[in-house]
């Protein structure tokens, strides 16, 4: 099989997993959405970020790409991120972009962006649970770096 189908099959694969991650599926834990959140970015060419939508109760609402950019930038406005989540009634939000080049390590800009997100979503009483980057060597957590305050 040649590298284009193996890319085909790859996305036809990741938009099943969306899919079936938008029917009230429950997230249970972190390591869980990293996992899935993993799945749907790593063969990923361009930096892409992916929102995911949740209840109180950790069931996904609805996951969405948020932004597509280049290999090594993806421009992020908050209220892109911002707006579905107060129209879908989301209580937490998880985030996850890739890092195409393979590091995982997050960015002045990763960073910046990742406070803004968090200080808009405060507004509406919302959540940001994570914010993932996913990379070769493995996904880096916001949250579990104490990032998110």
């Amino acid at each position: 099989m040649t590298r284009r189908k193996e890319d085909a099959v790859i996305r036809a694969a990741q938009r099943i997993l969306l899919t079936r991650l938008q029917q009230g599926q429950k997230i249970g834990t972190r390591k869980s959405a990293a996992h899935y959140c993993q799945l749907l970015l790593a063969q990923e060419r361009r930096e892409t970020l992916l929102a995911l939508y949740l209840t109180s109760a950790l069931r996904l609402i609805k996951g969405s790409v948020i932004s597509v950019g280049t290999i090594d930038h993806s421009w992020v406005y908050v209220r892109e991120v911002i707006r579905p989540a107060v129209l879908l009634d989301a209580e937490m939000v998880i985030l996850a972009h890739n890092h195409p080049g393979g590091g995982m390590l997050p960015s002045k800009e990763d960073r910046q962006v990742t406070q803004k997100i968090v200080a808009g979503l405060k507004i509406f009483d919302i959540r940001l649970m994570d914010h993932f980057i996913i990379g070769r060597a493995g996904i880096y957590s916001f949250a579990e770096k104490g990032a998110l305050n």
